[in-house]
């Protein structure tokens, strides 16, 4: 990415830097939510599942997203808005830091409950837990990937 979140120098004031931020911050929010959408299938997965408490589905969305072939239905619906290929690439590298670093933020909160019990635990798909120390291996493991990928994007 050329020029990321330099927003102290004269790109501040560029249009299109007001938007990667702003994309930054709404993704942001979203990857702050997105490990609690447990909740809608909460007998399926259970709150804290593996599924949604991890890098696992940000991380394939972005692959998917980021293949050649599907930059065509990519660009398909966003060439109007966003005339060039680079300034997609970009939009999508920002939504996925911001995302990344929301989850990483989620996941951090998450390691300091009351009790590792219950809750608390990282859960398999139809409630199966993992147990207190695979459960903090897994959110210490995904929140530090979150950010290791997240500032390699950046750069």
């Amino acid at each position: 990415m050329k020029n990321p979140l330099r927003i102290f120098g004269s790109e501040f004031n560029n249009k299109l830097t007001k938007y990667y931020l702003l994309t930054l911050y709404i993704s942001l929010l979203a990857g702050l939510q997105f490990p609690d959408t447990d909740f809608f299938l909460i007998f399926i997965l259970g709150h804290r599942s593996i599924i949604t408490h991890g890098i696992i589905v940000p991380y394939f969305l972005y692959r998917y997203l980021t293949k050649e072939e599907k930059k065509n239905i990519f660009s398909k619906y966003f060439s109007k808005i966003l005339p060039s290929n680079i300034i997609k690439n970009d939009f999508l590298n920002y939504a996925y830091i911001g995302f990344l670093i929301g989850i990483a933020i989620h996941l951090c909160a998450d390691l300091f409950p009351k009790a590792y019990i219950g809750f608390a635990l990282i859960k398999l798909p139809f409630n199966i837990s993992l147990g207190a120390p695979l459960s903090i291996i897994w959110m210490f493991a995904n929140m530090f990937f979150a950010v290791k990928i997240a500032f390699k994007k950046i750069t």
